[in-house]
């Protein structure tokens, strides 16, 4: 073999390798811990617990996407009064 054909093979056994060391190591993880679920969990246990975070989620989710929005009109040099970038 050639330098650049066992460079290519590296590229691919490379990664291939990380992935099935990284689920290998989620399933190892998986078997031996077992999910205690008498705690309260993120999103609360009930459904009335759920609405304040699913709020204070939807509100940081709308935050940034004024900003992706406001973000691209500077680019794009829609904004008045503002230099674009380029």
């Amino acid at each position: 073999m050639n330098a650049t054909r066992l460079e290519s093979v590296a590229r691919l056994l490379l990664p291939l390798g990380l992935g099935l060391g990284i689920a290998a190591g989620l399933y190892a993880f998986g078997t031996e811990h077992t999910p205690d679920y008498s705690g309260t969990a993120l999103f609360g246990q009930t459904a009335t617990d759920t609405l304040p975070i699913k709020s204070w989620l939807a509100t940081g989710l709308l935050a940034l996407a004024a900003l992706q929005l406001g973000l691209a009109m500077w680019i794009y040099g829609r904004l008045p009064a503002s230099a674009s970038p380029a």
